[in-house]
């Protein structure tokens, strides 16, 4: 049993180590736990500046979480101690989920209409680079939000989207190709 006085967030498991968003007051912060043993062990806590951690993902040794901050890169190489490369900034309001996948990393963005963006970064270098985006994906923002998640199938992206109230559905972008998305269809 994991008992923390933070309040965690996002959640994701490589290996031995749990990868665990939380927010302690004002901090943001990543925390790293090895699970290999019952005797979980905190390694190490980072530091996010910039708001809310939304999504998180593990990707070989590294770890992007996003945000209100944008797309953060981190080096956890060494789990004892990870470390900040850089962060992609926002264009929109807040980075929400995120995927990683073969060098590329699939963010949902809301933007101040209300609408989602689909950006597609490049993660081979310390900061992730904006390679494209898919606008217009559907995104609601009120009180009974939940907030859209991804899954990868092969070469299309699954968008999930929607609310306990209305306008909830899938949306289907083919990613082969990072350059040029394309949206194929929405359900919902």
């Amino acid at each position: 049993r994991l008992v923390t006085p933070n309040s965690p967030h996002k959640l994701a498991i490589s290996g031995r180590y749990l990868y665990m968003s939380v927010q302690a007051g004002n901090q943001n912060a990543l925390e790293i736990y090895d699970v290999s043993s019952p005797a979980i062990a905190l390694v190490s806590r980072l530091t996010i500046p910039g708001g809310i951690i939304n999504g998180l993902a593990v990707d070989s040794s590294f770890v992007y979480v996003s945000g209100f901050q944008g797309l953060t890169k981190i080096d956890a190489s060494n789990p004892y101690s990870p470390v900040l490369l850089g962060t992609a900034p926002l264009s929109g309001l807040a980075f929400r989920d995120v995927v990683v996948f073969q060098g590329k990393a699939y963010v949902a963005e809301q933007t101040p209409g209300g609408v989602g963006v689909l950006l597609i970064y490049d993660t081979s270098t310390s900061t992730p680079s904006l390679i494209s985006r898919v606008d217009g994906l559907p995104f609601l923002v009120n009180s009974n939000v939940t907030y859209p998640r991804f899954a990868l199938a092969g070469r299309y992206l699954i968008y999930a989207h929607g609310s306990t109230v209305a306008n909830t559905g899938l949306s289907i972008i083919d990613v082969s190709n990072s350059v040029a998305p394309i949206r194929l269809s929405l359900f919902g």
